[in-house]
């Protein structure tokens, strides 16, 4: 059957299979990577394996953004996934 794709779905999957699921918030710095880019544009479930679930961002909360959302500096983002996949997600995003 096929992966559900995001959101808690996703966690659900995950936890039932035994993974470490671990959850992390990350704020974009005025230099980091992810910033001016979309979701799309930095691939980052294909990437890191990493789920993007909401951002936080001064304007209110994007939850479960579209791949077509742009990160901008400032952001608080919501990483789901297993330790080594939030890692790789924190410097595929991160200064």
């Amino acid at each position: 059957h096929a992966e559900p794709e995001t959101g808690p779905a996703l966690v659900s999957h995950l936890v039932e299979q035994g993974a470490q699921v671990r959850v992390m918030t990350l704020r974009l710095g005025p230099a980091a990577k992810g910033g001016g880019r979309t979701i799309a544009e930095l691939d980052l479930r294909a990437a890191t394996g990493a789920t993007l679930l909401q951002i936080n961002r001064s304007a209110g909360t994007i939850p479960a953004p579209s791949p077509q959302t742009r990160l901008e500096a400032g952001d608080e983002v919501l990483l789901v996934g297993t330790q080594e996949q939030v890692d790789a997600a924190r410097v595929l995003l991160g200064e």
